[in-house]
């Protein structure tokens, strides 16, 4: 028996997702930001988006090249910094700024 892989038996190494932009920039505690990068996977899974170091615990919706979630309730006010972390590795940063 011989068998074939596509990849010749290599298994490519997972890419750490990418985060391009944030949309909108800046909001409230609560309110619903667009996260738009690659690399999130198809489904949430165990991945995470956090504002600083606050976790988002309501997700809208969830792709690979879009997240929409909701700002988190305990989220620092100020200037914060978002990153998507998945099973390939954490993001690079974007700022967002959490509104009183």
């Amino acid at each position: 028996t011989v068998l074939v892989t596509a990849s010749g038996g290599v298994t490519p190494l997972p890419v750490a997702p990418v985060v391009t932009r944030l949309s909108p920039t800046a909001g409230k505690r609560g309110s619903i930001v667009t996260v738009s990068g690659r690399g999130f996977g198809a489904k949430r899974g165990t991945s995470s988006v956090r504002f600083g170091l606050k976790a988002c615990t309501r997700y809208v919706s969830w792709s690979d090249t879009r997240i929409r979630c909701r700002v988190p309730a305990r989220a620092a006010f100020g200037l914060v910094k978002v990153t998507v972390k998945t099973p390939a590795g954490k993001s690079n940063a974007k700022s967002f700024r959490v509104k009183r």
